[in-house]
């Protein structure tokens, strides 16, 4: 199950094509659930939802989606204060230019081990 953002959010959208190319790829889908609002109460209302869908698997736009439903999923966690280093780096280096270029950097995440993580799968 991939449990999505809000409806028009940019990194929803990214996150979710990222899975679904990965899936589609190996031959496999995803049952979707949206979270209306990026609001605290909302994620934690889903919990319910996802247990009530019996998934195998549970793929979030969000760790604080994980972080939130009982019991706490397990997620890779990306560092939001690294990135910023990184892009203040890059545009005080002078690395960014009057004529933008689209340029992918990859960082690397942290696997964040809760109660739902079976290490045996892992």
């Amino acid at each position: 199950m991939y449990v999505g953002g809000p409806e028009g959010s940019w990194s929803e959208g990214e996150r979710h094509d990222a899975v679904e190319k990965s899936l589609s790829e190996g031959g496999a889908r995803l049952g979707t659930l949206r979270i209306d609002s990026g609001i605290y109460a909302a994620t934690m209302a889903v919990g319910d939802r996802i247990i009530a869908g019996a998934p195998a698997v549970v793929i979030v736009f969000h760790d604080t989606i994980a972080l939130t439903t009982q019991p706490p999923l397990t997620s890779i966690a990306l560092k939001a204060a690294e990135a910023a280093r990184l892009a203040v780096r890059i545009v005080v280096s002078g690395q960014v230019s009057e004529m933008l270029t689209a340029q992918r950097i990859a960082l690397k995440g942290e696997l964040v081990e809760l109660e739902t993580a079976d290490s045996a799968a892992l």
